[in-house]
């Protein structure tokens, strides 16, 4: 069969029509600075649409509009990994009332200050704007391969969605559940030309049928593909069409059956080139093709009205175009004040949306032009004639390959979607270890969890008065006994954060197992979220002999099922050694009990990146730390992280989670910390005031005597360690001296062990230690 593009020339001078549009803000927060990437219609009149902010810069802010186009709310998307960026390619509405945010994922490289574009994600909210789940697709590592133009997605009428991905060896539809997981995946490759990636995209569209069945578009060569399939994507038809170099963006469905295609006619990379469509019958005979003035810009959505004319929009900041039924040029508008970024469009009953962003890249701020009409638009756009090219048709190919393909998909690490139209205001703090004759450190972490700014901040910490103030870091504004204040602090812009950190000296004379305390509070003038997060209590207990490396948590050794929220986590180190170290890692395996996507970074004593995978893995990275060793300068030779995490709920009584983490100097053995634990309970007098002490072991890794530090009042009958084999190897059991009992390890071979011993009561009591 043959499909010739027949491409007209017609200029048309246009008289002025009544204009009746209306530009709405939306009521987004002030100074956003975002631009629209995506906009739908949902099935009750409201919109959805995601934002971004910057150029290849932020993470997605997904948004939900009532039909007088004002925001419900708007939430921020960001992976729980600070290196990964997301980017939004589609935004589409969902039968429950939610929606679905489908892009690429940017991922900034330190070294070579670039990004790079390694994956697919895609994210289900709720129409609360709550995460259902979030996966990652695996995406081809090929340098060419366009980030941009090469995928889209859409629902599925009788449920789950459709991706489709544009590549270099065909076009590749995968069918999705309602959770995102693949049903089938199939590559359709054409035998008349080679599929384009890469600056000169091939493109991509897609339509789900109301019956299931899929009509799939890209370009193959320097042609338009259109592939017509039924709901398990066998194919019903697939041409190609003559029509020159044009890469299709969007297909929707005319009122008589057939399909309506639009996107970019050249070889530009993203918005250079010509607007083009073209129209089809349901059998994919083409009646007309068009383009539209060199304008530079890609043509995108295309609509067609209830009376059969269409309208044309450009994917960037160009020109738009009003058609007649059979592409005749009737109007063209081009926007009247600076606009940048997306000019998306979207059809309500005939009623026209053009989310545009105002501005630069510098100080962007989306609004909403709505239409009654498509030619009423004299509130924010000038109209003019248009002009169509003729263009020599050839004949086509209908030759087509089908290849069952797979897909790797994963959970994807997503933090809490958090509304930025707030402002919340948020403090943490951790601490070393407090011996007496030593200093040590409090270090706080005071950020804005909302996206308003904050007012001027007045900060105090309270530290108990036995300790003596050294110094801290901004310098305060006033210390007053133990009470230190930084007062008229600049405001927090929001999502960002700061650091304050107070030095303390232990006196001399303070007994071991003395609890102390300290009070970190944060006010401001402006209205926020909650305040029951703007003041932070750390409790801890004066040390003497102890293992330098160690996790802790608080609450400690048990959590209220009605009264807690969150655990907090502390993992301190020392360098032990001989020598500086020069990185220092923290890995922590979370556990299941855990919730990885409310994770949240918090103090530390020196600077470092972290990352968190989908399965848990948590890696905090103290890059050129210059540790010195414990007998160079002692008290230099700690360090510590912090973090924050919520337990998966429903919790049960009596559940319990435990937690470790291996920490790295350098190229040596990980030293694995015991477990910090706690007990989840409904007792609220099960709360011990001072901490439970644990079995503690030192030094880790041991040579020839490991010392074990036993709990107040265990007195041990019996003791062996456990090999990562299962064997047991028995443990002279020696005296108890000043509270310590010392093990000779000579019969053991190098490697991981827990000791156990075993009290009069029965109780056991385990550490971890590693055999040199």
């Amino acid at each position: 069969m043959k499909h010739l593009a027949t491409f007209l020339l017609s200029c048309l001078a246009l008289a002025s029509t009544a204009q009746n549009c209306s530009v709405t803000d939306c009521g987004f927060i002030p100074n956003i600075n975002a631009g629209w990437k995506s906009i739908d219609v949902r099935p009750d009149g409201g919109m959805v649409g995601a934002l971004e902010q910057g150029v290849d810069v932020g993470d997605v802010l997904a948004v939900r509009l009532d039909p007088q186009g004002q925001v419900i709310w708007t939430k921020r998307l960001a992976t729980t990994n600070p290196l990964i960026h997301l980017s939004t390619r589609k935004v589409v509405s969902t039968a429950d009332g939610g929606m679905l945010v489908f892009g690429y994922t940017r991922v900034y490289n330190d070294a070579t200050y670039t990004m790079y574009y390694p994956n697919y994600f895609a994210v289900k909210l709720t129409d609360l704007g709550e995460v259902s789940w979030a996966r990652y697709y695996m995406k081809s590592n090929a340098s060419t391969f366009d980030k941009s133009e090469t995928s889209t997605i859409a629902t599925v009428p009788t449920g789950g969605y459709i991706m489709l991905l544009s590549r270099s060896n065909g076009l590749s539809a995968v069918r999705l559940d309602d959770t995102g997981l693949p049903l089938w995946h199939k590559r359709y490759s054409g035998e008349f030309g080679t599929f384009y990636s890469g600056a000169q995209t091939g493109g991509g569209a897609i339509l789900a049928e109301a019956d299931g069945s899929f009509c799939f578009a890209g370009r193959c060569g320097y042609e338009p593909f259109v592939v017509r399939t039924d709901a398990n994507g066998n194919v019903l038809w697939a041409y190609n069409y003559d029509t020159g170099a044009s890469s299709p963006l969007y297909i929707s469905k005319k009122n008589n059956g057939g399909y309506q295609i639009g996107g970019l006619f050249g070889f530009g990379y993203q918005a250079l080139g010509e607007p083009f469509t073209m129209s089809l019958q349901s059998d994919g005979t083409l009646d007309w093709g068009r383009r539209y003035d060199n304008f530079t810009t890609a043509g995108s959505s295309v609509f067609e009205l209830a009376n059969g004319e269409l309208i044309l929009a450009s994917r960037h900041a160009g020109p738009n175009f009003w058609l007649a039924a059979d592409g005749t040029p009737l109007l063209k508008w081009t926007s009247t004040v600076p606009v940048t970024g997306a000019n998306v469009v979207a059809i309500k009953n005939d009623t026209l949306l053009i989310a545009l962003t105002e501005g630069d890249p510098i100080s962007m701020q989306p609004k909403l032009v709505i239409a009654p009409e498509p030619s009423d638009l004299d509130c924010q756009y000038s109209s003019s004639t248009t002009t169509t090219y003729a263009s020599s048709p050839q004949a086509p190919d209908d030759s087509i390959a089908v290849v069952i393909d797979s897909l790797k998909t994963w959970t994807m690490s997503l933090g809490e979607a958090v509304e930025i139209g707030q402002l919340d205001l948020d403090v943490m703090m951790a601490s070393g270890r407090a011996r007496p004759g030593f200093d040590f450190s409090y270090d706080a972490f005071i950020g804005n969890e909302g996206g308003l700014a904050s007012g001027d901040l007045d900060i105090t910490m309270t530290f108990d008065p036995a300790l003596t103030f050294v110094n801290a870091t901004p310098a305060p504004t006033s210390v007053v006994g133990n009470t230190v204040s930084w007062s008229a602090q600049p405001g927090l812009p929001g999502f960002n954060a700061f650091g304050i950190s107070v030095q303390l000296n232990v006196p001399v004379g303070l007994a071991l197992g003395t609890p102390i305390s300290a009070i970190i509070s944060v006010t401001q003038d402006s209205t926020e979220v909650s305040l029951a997060n703007n003041t932070f209590t750390l409790d801890q207990v004066i040390m003497g002999a102890y293992d330098p490396n160690d996790k802790i948590v608080s609450p400690a050794d048990f959590y209220h099922i009605d009264n807690d929220s969150v655990l907090f986590y502390t993992i301190r180190f020392q360098n032990t050694g001989t020598d500086t170290a020069f990185t220092v890692v923290v890995r922590d395996t979370l556990p299941l009990d855990l919730s990885a996507s409310t994770f949240e970074a918090g103090p530390s004593s020196h600077a470092y990146t972290y990352s968190l995978t989908g399965n848990g893995i948590l890696t905090f990275t103290f890059a050129n730390i210059l540790l010195p060793d414990s007998n160079t300068n002692e008290p230099a030779s700690h360090g510590m992280v912090s973090f924050r995490i919520r337990p998966h709920a429903p919790l049960t009584i009596g559940q319990v989670i435990s937690n470790a983490a291996d920490i790295y100097f350098d190229f040596n053995t990980p030293i694995h910390t015991a477990d910090a634990t706690v007990v989840v309970t409904d007792d609220t007098g099960m709360r011990p005031v001072v901490r439970r002490e644990h079995l503690k072991v030192f030094p880790v890794p041991v040579k020839n005597i490991l010392t074990a530090v036993p709990p107040a009042g265990f007195k041990a009958t019996s003791a062996w360690a456990t090999g990562v084999d299962g064997r047991r190897f028995g443990m002279a059991l020696p005296p108890v001296r000043e509270g310590q009992l010392q093990f000779s390890t000579h019969h053991l071979a190098a490697g991981a062990f827990v000791l156990t011993l075993q009290g009069q009561d029965g109780r056991l009591v385990s550490a971890r230690f590693t055999k040199e």
